[in-house]
């Protein structure tokens, strides 16, 4: 980000795209997860409406947990009678008790299994499986994100190709060098 800042809950901007980055432990999942609840409380959005993205599949995981977390904590302060001071009153307080929002992150608690919550990879997987005229890939995508496997497997092809292939006064020269294609 050219203009980095704090990202204020309160009025962050709920429409369009929003970047979140940060060094660890600077609140990153604090914020992700509240500007969520906060989404589905101020629009009409739903969680397969939503787009989170994010750079690991642990990370996605986490994220996952904590906003389906939050969303219930929020249901359960909204849906509270007592007027017990609460750290939600100041975001959430607005809602208290108000029919729609309860509804609102009732349904997205029931349907959470559909949000789309996803890392950089699984996001891109996604589109390419499910856009597949549009992104030119007719056939089943895979991404694959650390290429070593598939280098080692062509290797061994080579290998296997070559040995096969040679004479074998060339072949104990190379076996002098090189024993096996893993080394």
């Amino acid at each position: 980000m050219n203009n980095p800042s704090a990202v204020n809950l309160k009025s962050h901007p709920l429409k369009g795209v929003s970047l979140i980055e940060a060094s660890a432990g600077t609140g990153k999942t604090y914020t992700i997860t509240h500007l969520y609840v906060r989404c589905l409380l101020e629009t009409e959005y739903k969680v397969n409406q939503i787009l989170v993205v994010t750079f690991t599949n642990a990370a996605t995981q986490e994220l996952k947990g904590r906003i389906r977390e939050l969303v219930y904590e929020v249901w359960n302060y909204l849906t509270d009678a007592n007027n017990i001071k609460s750290e939600f009153d100041d975001l959430f307080g607005l809602y208290k008790r108000n029919p729609k929002a309860i509804f609102s992150l009732q349904e997205a608690l029931i349907n959470f299994d559909e949000a789309s919550i996803y890392s950089i990879h699984g996001f891109c997987q996604r589109v390419l499986n499910s856009f597949p005229v549009e992104t030119n890939s007719l056939l089943q995508q895979q991404i694959i994100p650390d290429e070593r496997e598939l280098e080692q497997t062509a290797i061994r092809d080579f290998w296997r190709l070559q040995i096969t292939n040679t004479e074998i006064n060339k072949l104990r020269w190379i076996l002098s060098i090189w024993i096996h294609p893993d080394e």
